[in-house]
């Protein structure tokens, strides 16, 4: 049985799909584990599943609302789905809670752009 943390140094070690698959098997074991669902997530948003993608990252944010990485993945996929006042507003929350999160302010812009407000995304 593989734990969370040796599934991450997967990650790390760019190994994605054996990663994924840890993942996998964690949540099935622990199906509220948050890092699972968010690894799952963008697995789900890479092969452009977004309802899974969705489903996941909801999951993960019901489990722990005050994450600003599951925040910040939620913007990334509610931009893909073009729903991007939300992912704009994802990314809002996220950067409220760690304000040197510096990819999600780069989305919080691309979001904003997308949505026709980039007056508001400088």
């Amino acid at each position: 049985m593989i734990s969370a943390e040796e599934a991450q140094l997967l990650l790390h070690q760019g190994k994605v799909a054996d990663a994924e698959r840890a993942f996998a098997a964690i949540l099935e074991r622990e199906p509220h584990n948050t890092q699972a669902l968010n690894v799952m997530a963008l697995r789900a948003l890479r092969t452009q599943d977004l309802k899974a993608a969705l489903s996941h990252i909801e999951h993960a944010l019901r489990m722990d609302a005050g994450s600003p990485v599951t925040l910040y993945n939620r913007g990334r996929i509610l931009e893909v789905a073009e729903r991007y006042v939300e992912a704009a507003a994802s990314q809002r929350a996220a950067l409220k809670l760690a304000p040197n999160l510096h990819a999600a302010r780069l989305y919080l812009g691309r979001a904003l752009e997308l949505a026709g407000r980039p007056h508001h995304a400088i």
